[in-house]
């Protein structure tokens, strides 16, 4: 958990990742170290990284108490996370994936991820 100072309201704030509503969250990599993987292995289930998760506005609410802050993190996240360069506005922290096979795959607590392949992932607007 990340204890800001609020430069709006000028309170303190609590920001935990269950404001960004990840599916799997990770540890031991190096921060932002997934910014290029393009093919993972989590256990004995492969995933495409098929792109980053551009971030809305959502993380701004408090999901315990549903307070919704006018700016943050977003604004703070948009001053060093305009990291993909077909969506230069946006702000990008985590990746979205798709599994190899459809059923079967199970991602369980503790499991160990292998990188496959790295490469640029590039927002495509249509």
């Amino acid at each position: 958990m990340v204890v800001g100072q609020d430069r709006v309201q000028g309170r303190r704030y609590n920001l935990s990742a269950r404001r960004f509503r990840s599916n799997i969250l990770l540890t031991g990599p190096s921060a932002y170290n997934e910014d290029d993987w393009k093919r993972i292995k989590i256990g004995g289930g492969e995933f495409h990284c098929v792109c980053h998760t551009m971030r809305c506005t959502l993380p701004n609410i408090d999901p315990d108490s549903l307070e919704k802050h006018p700016v943050e993190p977003n604004k703070t996240l948009k001053s060093f996370r305009r990291i993909d360069a077909g969506a230069p506005k946006n702000a990008c922290l985590g990746l979205m994936l798709v599994p190899v096979k459809e059923k079967g795959m199970m991602v369980k607590v503790g499991q160990g991820i292998e990188v496959l392949e790295r490469g640029e992932h590039r927002y495509i607007p249509k």
